[in-house]
């Protein structure tokens, strides 16, 4: 019998076995494990020492091993953990920074999405194929009425074909927009000091298929005349006189005075030839029918539309006139109290017809009367017009010599013969930059680069020639 102390309890361990030198025991008392060693010849009971770890050169991943007693789990939690990593480590990159960039949030409610893709210049964008919608006769003649109607229906009247300041009738509406510079009315629209008010370029006042923009006056052009009636003396005759007009300059039209019918009596009409300023009293705003073809013809009436024009009526409607229309049924049209309507199948022509007091005319057989006229003054001061001095041009970007002399030509209000120069010629492109220069030295500067030479007259503007 062996009796030995507990190292861990103190209690007293009883072993019967001889062999017990080497054993690992267990106290009965506290379950701690209690080697039996041989020391100084005797046997003793000791607390276990922690064996070293024993390093095997291929240790299995699951299971137990023999050595250490482990539980099989932590082998498999390990290799488990070892497959992530190493997943984690080759997994593409692209993937993971797509997962660490943020997403796009949606869109507030009235907001446009953010485009994608390349970002666009804005100025060096190309033009898109939205153009916006071209503007034609009919829609020119529609705008006009649009800013005639609200004096027409609070005073019941047509405007004057001329104001008592010298005015035409559109250069009256001109006068009206809030938009444009200042007129004096104490001088005339000739006068310098109106210059501002009349050389502007007014789009409203000229229709697309008339290419002159400047008026035999020199002025921007107006391409729209109100309609006097019919003959040379239509702007002169009473209301009641069977010839006459809505326009005139010696009264105002009332729209009692038009017994014809608003929708059967012409108010506007187009103008290609005889252009003159928009601000300008006479013809260049006002006409009448005197010789014939009427459209087309030597009174310079026309739209530039082809087998005839558009025209606007005293109700605001615009009608369609055929360059075949009987000449009469056109006379009646003009004439706003004749008594006749359009049927071509009814006599009567405005021309026969006497006004209410009005004497037999002359026989036709009767020599006419000799009258002399006075010289007509030039049509242009050109000297006048080229002085004038700009402070800046600048054309950094090259356009076609076509391009810059009609730049040049609504500048001086002045027009510039280009038939003796070729094709070539107007369509190299030129810059040019200059300060403090008149336009006559402008206009040589640019001519001169493309050896061409300037000549000025009053008679005709300016004319351009090879050198």
């Amino acid at each position: 019998m062996h009796e030995f102390p507990c190292p861990h309890c103190s209690a007293r361990l009883r072993l019967q076995d001889p062999q017990l030198r080497g054993r690992t025991v267990h106290c009965p008392d506290c379950q701690g494990p209690v080697d039996i060693v041989e020391s100084a010849g005797q046997l003793a009971a000791i607390v276990p020492q922690k064996p070293s770890p024993r390093v095997s050169p291929d240790p299995p991943l699951f299971g137990q091993t023999p050595d250490t007693g482990r539980s099989p789990w932590v082998w498999r939690i390990a290799g488990v953990v070892l497959v992530l990593l190493v997943t984690w480590m080759f997994w593409p990159e692209s993937s993971r920074d797509r997962r660490r960039q943020p997403q796009p949030k949606p869109p507030q409610q009235g907001t446009e999405p953010a485009p994608s893709g390349p970002t666009v210049d804005p100025v060096a964008a190309p033009a898109t194929d939205d153009e916006p919608p071209l503007i034609t006769t009919q829609t020119r003649f529609a705008i006009l009425y649009t800013t005639l109607l609200p004096a027409l229906q609070r005073e019941e009247m047509f405007p004057a074909a001329q104001s008592k300041s010298g005015l035409s009738w559109l250069g009256l509406l001109e006068q009206a927009n809030p938009a444009a510079p200042p007129y004096r009315p104490g001088r005339p629209w000739t006068d310098v000091a109106n210059d501002q008010f009349v050389r502007r370029r007014v789009e409203a006042y000229q229709l697309p298929g008339v290419p002159d923009l400047v008026g035999e006056d020199g002025y921007p052009a107006s391409h729209l005349v109100g309609i006097a009636g019919v003959g040379r003396d239509a702007t002169r005759l009473p209301a009641t006189h069977p010839r006459a007009g809505i326009f005139s300059l010696i009264r105002r039209t009332r729209l009692d005075d038009v017994t014809d019918g608003l929708a059967n009596t012409l108010l506007v009409s187009g103008a290609r030839q005889q252009l003159g300023s928009w601000a300008a009293p006479g013809t260049a705003t006002l006409r009448s029918l005197t010789t014939e073809p009427y459209i087309d013809g030597p009174d310079g009436l026309g739209t530039g539309e082809a087998g005839g024009m558009h025209v606007l009526l005293a109700d605001g409607s615009v009608r369609w006139i055929s360059a075949d229309v009987d000449a009469v049924v056109l006379r009646r049209m003009a004439a706003m109290a004749d008594g006749l309507t359009l049927d071509p199948q009814q006599s009567g022509d405005p021309l026969t017809l006497l006004a209410p007091g009005q004497p037999v005319p002359n026989d036709p057989r009767d020599p006419p009367l000799l009258v002399e006229l006075a010289p007509e003054p030039p049509l242009y001061q050109v000297d006048v017009a080229v002085a004038q001095r700009l402070t800046r041009f600048e054309q950094s970007r090259p356009l076609p010599m076509r391009t810059l002399l009609a730049q040049w030509s609504e500048l001086a209000a002045l027009p510039v013969d280009v038939s003796h120069l070729t094709g070539e010629q107007l369509a190299v492109e030129y810059s040019l930059r200059r300060e403090n220069v008149t336009l006559r030295e402008l206009l040589d500067e640019l001519v001169a680069q493309a050896d061409i030479v300037a000549e000025y007259s009053d008679d005709v503007g300016v004319v351009l020639r090879p050198r």
